[in-house]
């Protein structure tokens, strides 16, 4: 166990080699967290994370002051529920997924209020002898926001599926590949006696984690059996449009943890967690 971070974000500067500042401490007070199991930059201006032992949003604004140093004001919301993925929105929205006992694939909250105004995405062809929330846990996704916020995407970890919607009339398009290859899965009843999915020994990872502009997706994938050696790192990234479209595939020199694209879609950063480097190469497509 390697206990409660002191910060969950660092700010680091690749060109001078330096750490540039720390934020939103580890702990139980307003305004640290417990557990951030998602977080992001919106806007680049405004840090973001989703702690969900204590089921709450977390976001601060980085600002500068007149001595050129930063400052933070941190604002937290509750949520009424576990969702596995959230994304920060405009007007303090959150668009949210994998919630267990909701029919539908997706959700929109007002933070404010921490009430559901929208949800989208019924699901549909439940096998018969499979349990409804054990068939979403099959499906559990990860969930990026295009950054014009009118589309977004869910991308599934048991199966290489991914599926694109469009956020104003509430459509969607699913994607399968690039193996096609289908889940397995065992069921089993939890404490309370909910019927929930476990990854058996036949059970593999398909995308890990991603990445989105405006222009593209980008999505590291895996492949392996979950009982890998690698099974939480990949070699390959696939990149489609937004209209589902492959454009490439990236075969990496190594296995990487986590990653991200610059904006215009001309440089790649990726974690090394076997060396502590971050390493970069240039896009071509």
């Amino acid at each position: 166990h390697l206990g409660l971070p002191a910060y969950f974000f660092h700010q680091y500067s690749l060109k001078n080699k330096a750490l540039m500042g720390r934020y939103i401490a580890g702990g139980r007070r307003p305004g640290q967290a417990l557990n951030a199991f998602s977080s992001g930059l919106y806007k680049k201006n405004t840090i973001w994370l989703h702690d969900i032992s204590l089921n709450k949003v977390l976001t601060a604004k980085l600002e500068k002051k007149s001595d050129g140093t930063d400052t933070l004001t941190i604002n937290e919301y509750k949520i009424p529920q576990f969702y596995y993925a959230v994304e920060l929105m405009d007007s303090l929205k959150l668009l949210a997924g994998g919630a267990m006992h909701n029919p539908y694939k997706i959700q929109v909250l007002n933070l404010p209020s921490g009430k559901e105004i929208d949800q989208f995405g019924s699901i549909t062809n439940v096998p018969p002898a499979v349990p409804f929330y054990a068939w979403k846990g099959v499906f559990q996704s990860f969930l990026f926001l295009k950054p014009s916020e009118d589309k977004a995407i869910e991308v599934c970890r048991f199966t290489d599926q991914i599926e694109i919607f469009d956020l104003h009339s509430k459509k969607s398009k699913v994607v399968r590949g690039p193996e096609n290859f289908e889940p397995d899965f065992g069921i089993m009843k939890t404490n309370g006696g909910a019927d929930v999915m476990y990854q058996n020994d036949k059970t593999r990872y398909a995308y890990l984690n991603g990445v989105v502009t405006n222009k593209f997706i980008y999505l590291l994938y895996s492949g392996n059996n979950h009982q890998s050696k690698f099974k939480d790192e990949g070699k390959y990234i696939y990149v489609y449009d937004w209209k589902g479209k492959p454009v490439t595939k990236f075969n990496l020199d190594r296995y990487i943890y986590g990653f991200t694209v610059s904006d215009d879609n001309t440089m790649m950063y990726a974690f090394d967690r076997n060396t502590g480097y971050i390493i970069k190469t240039p896009i071509h497509m």
